[in-house]
């Protein structure tokens, strides 16, 4: 990952920065069809875009693939690429899918942040990187937040005394 990358705006792949983290994949199914989400952001940190590029691609057949370019704040997207399936279908998964989640928003805003930290820690050539993954470091938990030991504890009164 080069620093004139980062400052041109070019996309990186969450997958790709943050390969050893949990959860990277996202899916979903619409009429009994998977497809698994690929996102894309922008790291440079001075950049205002408040975009993300996903790409869709069914996960056992592989026909049908297309790429989107989401606004976070206005929820509204663009189709940049579509192959092996129609406009109405791309709008009926991706509605079902995106904009009528609260949750999925709030996580694909959740690694906007990250990929923005991501791309200032690169540009101050503070992280470690190994073979282009990035670790960033990893905030303590408050004592009112659940434990991360996954016991189901505030912080305060399981591994955080």
């Amino acid at each position: 990952m080069e620093k004139s990358d980062i400052l041109s705006g070019n996309t990186f792949s969450y997958f790709d920065v943050f390969e050893g983290k949990k959860g990277l994949v996202l899916g979903t199914e619409v009429n009994d069809i998977k497809y698994i989400i690929y996102d894309q952001y922008c790291m440079n940190p001075s950049c205002k875009c408040d975009d993300v590029i996903l790409i869709f691609t069914e996960s056992e057949n592989n026909d049908s693939e297309f790429a989107i370019r989401l606004s976070l704040k206005r929820k509204r997207y663009e189709i940049l690429d579509i192959y092996g399936i129609s406009k109405r279908q791309v709008d009926e998964i991706v509605k079902g899918s995106l904009k009528d989640s609260a949750e999925a928003m709030e996580l694909l805003k959740k690694r906007y942040k990250e990929m923005k930290e991501a791309g200032k820690a690169v540009l101050q050539g503070s992280p470690e990187i190994n073979s282009n993954k990035i670790e960033l470091p990893v905030e303590k938990p408050k004592r009112n937040d659940p434990c991360p030991c996954g016991s189901g504890k505030k912080y305060k009164k399981c591994c955080g005394v």
